[in-house]
C-alpha cells in the first residue's frame, strides 16, 4: 500500500516560514532582494570611491574652529 504525502507537506518541509503566511515571506523575500541590491550598488560604485579617493580637496581651507 503506497501512501502519497500531499505536495503542500513536502513544501513545508522545505521552508518552514510558508506556515507563517505570505506576509512573513513578502517580508524576508524584499530584504533578501534588498541585500542583492546594495551589493550590486557597492559593486558598481567602487571606482567612484577610488577615483574620489585621489583628490586632495580640503588642503587647502583652514578649520571652522580655530
Amino acid at each position: 500500500m503506497d501512501i502519497s504525502v500531499p505536495k503542500h507537506e513536502i513544501e513545508l518541509d522545505e521552508n518552514p516560514l510558508l506556515v507563517l503566511g505570505f506576509g512573513i515571506n513578502a517580508y524576508f523575500k524584499i530584504i533578501k532582494l534588498m541585500l542583492y541590491m546594495m551589493f550590486w550598488i557597492l559593486v558598481a560604485n567602487l571606482p567612484l570611491f577610488y577615483i574620489f579617493s585621489k583628490y586632495d580637496t580640503f588642503s587647502n581651507t583652514r578649520p571652522l574652529a580655530a
